[in-house]
């Protein structure tokens, strides 16, 4: 029997975003293995967990990899050292954000765009999970056995939806900014495309965004005398040229 025109392509492209979605699975289950089986070995590191959707079993391939990290002495220099050591045996690094959002949070990006996030707590910190938001990778002190089963759910989502609420405002009555632009950069801004709720318009929208963006922002990072993260841009560029297969819009000025 022959297919009808366009659906034996059809067949062949879900064939292949079926085949991606696969390798960026097994490429995370690679990741935390490597990292947790070398961070075993370390002293001084009592325990590793996965929280976030490969904690609670809802990761997908486009999940990034969260990890809780328990250490005697908590977010030192010491042990962020070998958190990076870990993090660079899986991949070349072209983003590292080492404490600079929170206390004991590590942000990390390599090449092939694997994101992995990292709070590194004491074993008192620990304490506050519960067994439903994590899993254990190793647990030298038993703590996963004495969590809570579940966490109450005002303690889960008070704190986090009460930001958003406030953020809200906050970013409402920022509008008046718009003075503080040039008549220049407002035609701009006043140029970009408004995203329909479909893909392919969402997609040029955001292209349409960086198109106007990058080369400003890297005549900027010169002035300023910044260093411009060529690999972490070029490293993005590439994630993006895999299917759906967005092409870059501008070229390195």
């Amino acid at each position: 029997m022959r297919c009808r025109p366009g659906l034996a392509e059809k067949t062949v492209a879900d064939r292949r975003r079926s085949n991606l979605r696969e390798a960026r699975i097994a490429r995370q289950l690679d990741v935390i293995g490597s990292i947790s089986g070398y961070l075993r070995e370390v002293e001084g590191i009592r325990g590793l967990f996965l929280s976030g959707g490969h904690g609670h079993g809802l990761a997908d391939d486009f999940s990034d990899i969260d990890f809780i990290r328990v250490a005697r002495d908590g977010p030192g220099d010491g042990g962020a050292g070998h958190w990076r050591d870990a993090v660079a045996r899986t991949g070349e690094i072209v983003l590292w954000r080492d404490r600079t959002v929170a206390p004991g949070l590590i942000n990390a990006i390599t090449a092939d765009w694997t994101r992995t996030d990292v709070v590194i707590v004491t074993p008192e910190q620990m304490g506050r999970q519960s067994r439903d938001r994590v899993k254990p990778l190793f647990d030298q002190n038993g703590t996963f056995d004495a969590l809570s089963e579940t966490a109450p759910v005002a303690a889960a989502g008070s704190g986090r939806l009460g930001y958003h609420f406030e953020e809200f405002s906050r970013v409402l009555g920022l509008l008046h900014l718009n003075r503080l632009i040039s008549k220049d950069q407002k035609a701009d801004l006043m140029s970009l495309p408004v995203a329909e709720p479909e893909r392919d318009s969402v997609t040029s929208a955001n292209l349409a965004c960086a198109e106007a963006c990058l080369p400003r922002a890297r005549r900027m990072a010169r002035r300023c005398g910044m260093a411009w993260p060529d690999r972490f841009e070029a490293a993005t560029w590439q994630r993006l040229g895999a299917p759906p297969g967005v092409e870059r819009p501008c070229a390195p000025d």
